[in-house]
């Protein structure tokens, strides 16, 4: 989720130390607000947009060096050998989780969404990564009052990811391949209130978000960023912008 789930620029390619997705990658609202940038130089960049492609579509990233396949089932992302996605299954409160639903496909330049009722996913393909997120327009239909809003993802692709960041972030590094972040989870509310939010996995693999919505008003947005962090220098894309977000 995605995500302000960005990094801020750096003058050099994130390194791949666990926890430290994109070494700049900055907490909170501030990767709103540098993800804003990067959207809109995606936005201007053809090289960002997404294509069709089979049942869905299909964006590359220079800058990130990874390309990415969208559908209704969710997203896989190749980076070298390693090719790692999520699918969206279930959303509710707690363990009260109901099945996502049917879909329909959307796209405009490098943004694609997901619609499903009063939930959207969307990707964003901009420089600094591609952003996941989710607004929900409505409180999830519960008997689990309190609990905090869960959305549950299947694994697909690369070995189980791990953990990190204190539950904002996975990391996914295959023996020998590119390592992946999924990184930076941000949850605001209409106000653009900050939420408490966490990612976790369980036995099964499932990843889920989970986001306190205690005093939110609706629509949420929860909004991670995929990253590959093998880069050994910044791309050209890369360098056009630098400077901006710093």
């Amino acid at each position: 989720m995605l995500l302000g789930l960005w990094a801020a620029v750096a003058a050099h390619a994130p390194d791949d130390t666990p926890g430290e997705p994109g070494r700049a990658l900055r907490s909170g609202m501030a990767n709103v607000a540098a993800g804003a940038v990067s959207a809109a130089v995606g936005v201007a960049n053809p090289g960002f947009h997404a294509t069709r492609a089979a049942d869905g579509y299909a964006v590359a990233n220079q800058a990130q060096e990874f390309a990415a396949t969208l559908d209704q089932n969710g997203f896989l992302v190749s980076a070298g050998a390693t090719s790692w996605g999520l699918r969206l299954t279930a959303i509710g409160r707690g363990n009260d989780l109901a099945a996502a639903g049917a879909a329909t496909l959307h796209a405009a330049g490098n943004r694609v969404e997901v619609r499903r009722n009063a939930l959207t996913e969307w990707y964003v393909n901009g420089p600094l990564g591609l952003e996941h997120g989710f607004t929900l327009a409505m409180p999830p239909t519960s008997v689990a009052t309190g609990e905090p809003v869960v959305l549950a993802l299947r694994q697909q692709g690369a070995p189980s990811a791990s953990v990190t960041d204190g539950g904002r972030s996975l990391r996914i590094a295959p023996a020998g391949g590119s390592v992946l972040h999924y990184a930076g989870l941000v949850a605001y509310d209409a106000r653009g209130v900050e939420l408490p939010a966490s990612m976790s996995v369980d036995a099964a693999g499932t990843v889920r978000i989970e986001v306190d919505d205690g005093g939110a008003h609706y629509p949420l947005t929860i909004d991670p960023l995929i990253q590959h962090t093998k880069l050994t220098a910044p791309s050209p894309v890369a360098d056009d912008f630098m400077g901006v977000g710093r």
